[in-house]
């Protein structure tokens, strides 16, 4: 996941900064520990992760060959904010589930 192109609402890393989370957002971070950092992530964006508002119908995968396609259609249909933010690869090596870059 390159966390730097994840889209967050107007004044959400502003509430983050300041504290301010979710009922869920302690039970989600629990997965911390799988999660694999590359290079410098800021502590709001990491937060972000898991705000369980990122779940569902706004985080969600399509094929590599897709992608461009179906971003450009969610833009003409006025999702602005839509974006690609990151790629499905094997497991690395030392197992991790996500890498954050």
């Amino acid at each position: 996941l390159q966390l730097s192109k994840m889209p967050a609402l107007d004044g959400a890393l502003e509430q983050l900064r300041a504290g301010v989370r979710s009922s869920m957002h302690r039970v989600n971070a629990q997965v911390l520990h799988e999660i694999e950092r590359g290079g410098e992530v800021s502590p709001e964006h990491l937060d972000l992760l898991f705000d369980p508002q990122m779940s569902g119908g706004l985080l969600f995968g399509v094929p590599a060959q897709s992608a461009d396609s179906l971003l450009e259609a969610l833009h003409e249909r006025g999702y602005s904010r839509a974006a690609i933010i990151g790629d499905i690869l094997p497991r690395s090596a030392n197992g991790s589930a996500i890498k954050l870059v």
